[in-house]
């Protein structure tokens, strides 16, 4: 186990916000290195995770600073109450979902941080990034956890199969 996940307040923080035991369903990086980082669409992460109930999380840690110039985070303020929305194809690579309308950025807040910061998300929050335009890489620690409780929505789970077959019939 990562060794700041150990921590007990932490630990009893993601148990709280999962409603139950979490248990970790990944762990990942999310890289976006200077001048070349690209943009992600405006999404929710459970169009991937596919779980019901949504009790399902992310916390991403800045492995470096997140300035406005190298592709913030930015989050729709309560948009993780409004249930999950319709995702289509982004036809951003690396990114394949990407919410189906188009998203009220004026009500944003722009996650901004210094490098080791940890940032918690719930998985139908709507959020999004700007390429990154920079000198500097911006790279992320992702672990996504989830409720022991939750389950595959078989529902959501064909929604996903059937828009990732639209991703890859279509043309490059």
């Amino acid at each position: 186990m990562i060794p700041f996940l150990q921590n007990s307040r932490l630990q009893t923080l993601i148990a709280a916000l999962v409603n139950g035991t979490p248990l970790c369903m990944g762990v990942e990086t999310f890289n976006k290195p200077a001048k070349v980082g690209s943009g992600v669409p405006p999404h929710q992460d459970n169009a991937y995770f596919c779980q019901e109930p949504p009790d399902v999380l992310t916390v991403w840690v800045a492995l470096d600073d997140v300035t406005p110039e190298n592709g913030p985070v930015q989050y729709l303020a309560g948009s993780h109450q409004e249930g999950l929305r319709e995702h289509t194809p982004s036809g951003v690579k690396g990114n394949s979902f990407g919410l189906a309308e188009a998203v009220d950025e004026v009500s944003v807040s722009v996650a901004l941080l210094q490098k080791g910061d940890i940032l918690i998300h719930h998985c139908q929050t709507i959020h999004f990034s700007a390429p990154n335009v920079s000198d500097y890489p911006r790279l992320g620690l992702l672990m996504v956890f989830r409720g022991e409780h939750t389950q595959d929505s078989p529902e959501m789970k064909d929604a996903y199969h059937r828009a990732r077959a639209l991703m890859e019939s279509s043309p490059s």
